[in-house]
C-alpha cells in the first residue's frame, strides 16, 4: 500500500487583513501541495454581517468573526479537502449564516462536519478516500460557560446547529465508525484560549478517545500550539493553535468590520490586543503568542503513523509564512508540557498544579 500524507492545520479564518493581502506565503502553500489530504478547522462563518449571531450580539458577549464570501479562496488556494465547523464562530451570522457557509463550502467541493441542519447531519462524519483506504473525521465542539452551555446552537431532528461534546458520545461514535472506515480521527474543539497547558481532563478524554480506537485527536480552540504525542502508535495533538487567524477591524461590540478606505481617510483608528468591548471602529490585532502555528503532517503506510511538525507564523503585515526557529524557551516549555501529557498516572500534573495554581 502506498502511503498516505495528512496535513491537518488549526483555526482559519479567511477574512479580516485577509482580504486585503491574501494571506498565505508561496513557500506554505507549496508545503500543503505535498500532502494527499488537507484539514482544518474554520472558525468563521461566512457571509455579509446583515445578520448576526442573537446570542453574541451584546456588550457583554460580543466577538464576532465572520468572513466575505469571496475570502473561501483562502481555502481553495489551499487545497483543503475538509473543515470542521464543531467551533465557536460557526453561528457568528446565526443559523442562517451556518447554512449559508455549508452552502458555500459545497459550492467549492470542501467538506465540512461537525455542524449540519439538524441533530442527524451535525454529528455525521465526512468521509474521504485515498489509497483505496477511507478516512472518518468527526468533529466536536465543548460547551463553553458564556456562551454555548445549554443555551446555545443545539441541532434538534429539525433545526440545525452544532454537534456537541461529550466523552462518552465520542467514544461511542468511534467504535461505530472505527468497525465502519479504515482510520478515524476526532476534532474536539476544547482547551483554555491563550494557554499552553490543556486540561486534565482533556488529557484523560483523549487518551480514551484513542483506546476506543481512534488514530487520532486532533484538537483546536485554545489558538496556542500545544504538544503532539504519540499514543499507543496514534496521535494526540492537544491543540494546533492559529494557523491562518488575522488582524481584523471590529465595531461595537467587538463585531467583525470591513470598512471602505473612506470610511478610514484621515481616522486615527485605535488598537486593541485584547478581547475587551471597544465603544466604536478599532483594530484588534492578534497577540504575538497567538500568532504562531503547526502544520501536522501525518504520515500512515501499513498501519503505522509517522509525524512532521512544520511551523507558521503570522507576519505584522498579515500573511501567514514558514517559521524558521522557536525560541529556547518554546522549546523548553514545549518540552515541559510533552511530559504532563505523557504521564498517564497524572502524578506531573498534580505537582504541576500545586505548583502553578
Amino acid at each position: 500500500m502506498e502511503s498516505i500524507k495528512i496535513a491537518f492545520v488549526g483555526d482559519i479564518a479567511p477574512g479580516g487583513a485577509f482580504v486585503r493581502t491574501g494571506g498565505v506565503d508561496k513557500e506554505v502553500l507549496t508545503y500543503m501541495s505535498s500532502f494527499d489530504i488537507r484539514i482544518g478547522t474554520l472558525e468563521s462563518a461566512f457571509g455579509d454581517g446583515t445578520i448576526l449571531c442573537h446570542k453574541k450580539n451584546t456588550p457583554e458577549l460580543g466577538t464576532i468573526i465572520f468572513s466575505p464570501d469571496e475570502s473561501v479562496k483562502m481555502l481553495v488556494d489551499l487545497g483543503i479537502n475538509a473543515v470542521s465547523l464543531a467551533n465557536n464562530h460557526s453561528c457568528d451570522c446565526d443559523l442562517e449564516g451556518l447554512y449559508h457557509t455549508m452552502e458555500l463550502l459545497d459550492k467549492n467541493g470542501i467538506a465540512h462536519f461537525g455542524a449540519g441542519h439538524n441533530a442527524e447531519e451535525a454529528g455525521a462524519p465526512a468521509v474521504l478516500e485515498c489509497q483505496g483506504k477511507t478516512i472518518c473525521l468527526l468533529g466536536y465542539l465543548q460547551e463553553y460557560r458564556y456562551f454555548y452551555r445549554g443555551d446555545g446552537y443545539h441541532p434538534s431532528s429539525d433545526v440545525g446547529g452544532i454537534n456537541i461534546y461529550s466523552r462518552e458520545r465520542v467514544v461511542a461514535d468511534v467504535k461505530t465508525y472505527k468497525s465502519i472506515y479504515d482510520y478515524v480521527f476526532v476534532m474536539p474543539h476544547w482547551g483554555t484560549e491563550g494557554s499552553v497547558y490543556p486540561k486534565q481532563q482533556e488529557l484523560e478524554d483523549a487518551r480514551q478517545i484513542i483506546e476506543a480506537g481512534a488514530d487520532g485527536v486532533i484538537a483546536s480552540h485554545a489558538h496556542i500550539v500545544q504538544p503532539v504525542i504519540k499514543y499507543h502508535n496514534h496521535v494526540i495533538a492537544m491543540n494546533l493553535g492559529n494557523f491562518a487567524f488575522p488582524d481584523r477591524y471590529v465595531i461595537k461590540p467587538r463585531i467583525s468590520y470591513y470598512p471602505t478606505e473612506g470610511e478610514l481617510k484621515g481616522k486615527n483608528i485605535p488598537i486593541v490586543d485584547t478581547f475587551k468591548v471597544v465603544d466604536g471602529l478599532s483594530y484588534k490585532v492578534v497577540s504575538d503568542k497567538e500568532r504562531k502555528g503547526l502544520v501536522l503532517g501525518l504520515t500512515i503506510e501499513n498501519g503505522n503513523i509517522g509525524i512532521t511538525h512544520y511551523y507558521t507564523e503570522l507576519t505584522d503585515l498579515d500573511f501567514v509564512r514558514k517559521r524558521d526557529k522557536r525560541s529556547l524557551r518554546e522549546r523548553l516549555l514545549y518540552f515541559y508540557v510533552s511530559c504532563l501529557i505523557k504521564d498517564k498516572s497524572g502524578l506531573f500534573f498534580k505537582i504541576h498544579r500545586r505548583i502553578f495554581d
